[in-house]
């Protein structure tokens, strides 16, 4: 069904970022000539700034609008930046919002009358609540959903000494050390999985390989500071969380010195 032909239309904007950049949501309002509500709009559009938000407010707004092929169009914006940009008032110079902002400048072609407000927030309350919206559904449903976990684990052989323990473990001995990671998210990839176990267990072994069969006494940082099973679990955390990808968090490292003992580090 196609939507019904309009000589005015009023459309209102909003781009929103729960950080710069950090979680966003655009939303939009079409009105007609009498000011009555035809169409809304809104979308969680991932992590983004609040500038580029703004933009893809106005994208997707202006293709909303081409429907119904209307001789004006007036475009509303809290957004001094925006408006600013497409009138001609700054220039842009942010690379990450050139490409939008040439492809919105294409999309304002499609009508034969176009102008653009600059508003205040309040009177932008409706496109304002839309995006926000947006922002808290996404948020909340990801809550909603749990997190997934991954364990691996794999293991290395190595001697070390305690600087200034009291007892057998001061004098140069060996274990078979056991290394447990713990990984988790809220989201699976593009075939249903947390991460590659794989994967996972390869960047282990990797950071384990200059362990093994060493002395770790000698070994960075553990020249400087004791190789003890806390100090080993602290020191893989980093190692390991500085590998992760967004949207995965490292949760523990647990390292066993023996069958019976482990330590474990998180935050």
């Amino acid at each position: 069904m196609e939507n019904k032909s309009r000589d005015v239309l009023f459309l209102y904007i909003d781009g929103a970022a729960r950080g710069n950049p950090g979680p966003a949501g655009i939303g939009l309002v079409l009105f007609d000539e009498e000011e009555r509500e035809i169409e809304s709009y809104n979308e969680f559009i991932g992590v983004k700034t609040n500038n580029f938000a703004e933009y893809t407010a106005l994208k997707i707004g202006l293709e909303k609008a081409k429907k119904y092929k209307p001789l004006k169009l007036t475009i509303f914006s809290d957004s001094e930046l925006l408006v600013s940009h497409l009138t001609g008032k700054y220039k842009v110079r942010s690379s990450n919002l050139l490409k939008i902002f040439q492809e919105v400048k294409e999309k304002i072609k499609d009508f034969n009358q176009v102008k653009i407000k600059n508003i205040s927030r309040e009177e932008n309350f409706r496109a304002d609540k839309l995006a926000n919206q947006a922002i808290d559904n996404h948020l909340n449903r990801n809550e909603k959903e749990g997190i997934f976990e991954l364990t691996v684990k794999s293991h290395f052989d190595a001697a070390h000494f305690l600087r200034g323990y009291p007892g057998e473990c001061s004098k140069l001995h060996g274990h078979t050390w056991e290394v447990e990671v713990t990984i988790g998210g809220r989201k699976l990839n593009e075939i249903e999985i947390l991460y590659d176990f794989r994967d996972l267990k390869q960047e282990l072994k990797k950071l384990l390989n200059k362990f093994d069969h060493k002395y770790l006494n000698e070994i960075p940082p553990f020249d400087n500071i004791s190789p003890t099973g806390e100090n080993l679990a602290r020191q893989l955390f980093y190692e390991i969380e500085a590998l992760l990808p967004s949207g995965i968090f490292l949760k523990e490292v647990s390292v066993w010195e023996s069958p019976e003992a482990k330590v474990t580090y998180h935050r």
